[in-house]
């Protein structure tokens, strides 16, 4: 079994067991999308299909290779006409993986899909991405193949040409047992109601730093801060180190520095957009802004401690919540901005709104949306930094508004 991740899609575990789970043989529905009855299909683990919110089918291509498709079983409203969506969605993937990768079109018996072929993140491995409209909503799925493929296996293909749309939205059967059901009601808004910034606390920040320092050998830390904005932050390192132990020694200056900026909507929907980009100096090392998103829900006044907590640099603080009371939303795009020295780098993507459980946020129960950005440092970094850089955290918290 391979450990996979989908950029572009969310996190899912791509099990490659073939015989792990039952024939996909009983139609599996997503909204009005069924899926065609076929044995030589093998579904993933129930465990991991509930985990990721998708269908996992597998079966042989050939007798070395195994073919596997992802169907996300989450196909957001479409806000607008079915041309605008996928011309929307077409920039977007240019944005994010280049004006030359190849997108196309893909007709499957009287369907039109917009199809994408790019690298996966595992090497030597690549991905068919799709998505098509049907009455207002953006249905998707995703086909790992071999990197050396450059058309849609005829497995994949015959299964596209066998989908159906229903007139209405079926239940569930048995075999799918999707976790959306029709008792769950999405709310129509999720609106931006605080932003925290937090950090490591002072002291242990000192204490790491300093730590840090002494690794670079005879020298010393002159300075260090954190600068937060209102979504930003900016922070710096410097100070010197004697080139080597002789009389003539010489001090040697160094600095650590940058800049993030998020660009956070005032209302979290499918469309809004989210932007973040990061300014490094000449001379700097590579860092990387990694967003997250997750929903919690509690007491009311177990979670505003909670998220208090947090704001005051607690990590652990939304542990003891409970995250079972919506569907979480997967992100549309990839969510790390990896920064270059000597440059801004920047990226847009989109996260779709989650989707409330019924009952969720009831009485003096509440339900809260937080999106996370946090700074990551890369291994073998030569200066100082870990422990500031490390200890960036930007939350955005998004409260459900009743409909208007």
């Amino acid at each position: 079994m391979n450990g996979r991740s989908l950029a572009g899609i969310g996190l899912f575990c791509m099990l490659w067991a073939y015989a792990a789970g039952p024939a996909a043989s009983a139609p599996l529905c997503v909204h009005a999308l069924c899926l065609p009855e076929d044995a030589a299909w093998r579904r993933g683990s129930a465990d991991q299909e509930t985990t990721d919110d998708a269908f996992i089918l597998e079966r042989a291509a050939e007798p070395e290779n195994l073919l596997q498709v992802v169907v996300l079983r989450t196909a957001p409203v479409v806000r607008g006409d079915a041309d605008a969506y996928y011309d929307r969605l077409t920039r977007f993937w240019h944005a994010n993986y280049g004006k030359s990768v190849l997108v196309y079109w893909q007709e499957a018996d009287g369907a039109r899909w917009r199809g994408l072929r790019r690298p996966a993140q595992e090497q030597g491995m690549g991905v068919f991405q799709l998505v098509t409209v049907h009455a207002g909503r953006a249905y998707s799925l995703l086909v790992f193949v071999p990197g050396t493929a450059t058309t849609l296996p005829a497995p994949a293909r015959q299964l596209l040409d066998g989908i159906r749309f229903a007139a209405g939205e079926p239940k569930p059967t048995q075999a799918s047992q999707a976790p959306r059901t029709s008792t769950q009601a999405p709310p129509e808004r999720w609106l931006r109601t605080h932003a925290y910034r937090a950090q490591v606390a002072a002291e242990e920040l000192e204490q790491r730093t300093v730590a840090e320092v002494r690794h670079l050998g005879d020298g010393m830390l002159t300075g260090h801060g954190l600068r937060y904005g209102e979504s930003g932050v900016e922070w710096f390192m410097d100070g010197y180190v004697w080139r080597d132990a002789s009389e003539n020694s010489a001090r040697s200056a160094w600095e650590v520095r940058g800049t993030l900026r998020v660009e956070a909507p005032a209302e979290w929907s499918d469309t809004a957009p989210w932007s973040l980009s990061l300014s490094l100096p000449e001379g700097q090392e590579p860092v990387s802004a990694r967003q997250s998103t997750r929903v919690l829900c509690g007491h009311r006044d177990a979670l505003r401690a909670a998220l208090e907590r947090l704001g005051r640099g607690d990590t652990t603080a939304v542990q003891g919540l409970a995250s079972d009371c919506a569907t979480a939303a997967i992100p549309l795009g990839p969510t790390v901005l990896r920064g270059e020295p000597g440059k801004t780098t920047s990226a847009t993507w989109q996260l779709p709104a989650p989707t409330l459980k019924a009952g969720a946020g009831q009485g003096e129960e509440a339900s809260v949306g937080l999106v996370e950005v946090l700074m990551e440092t890369e291994p073998g970094r030569r200066l100082p930094g870990d422990a500031l850089i490390g200890g960036v955290r930007l939350y955005f918290v998004y409260e459900p508004a009743a409909p208007q």
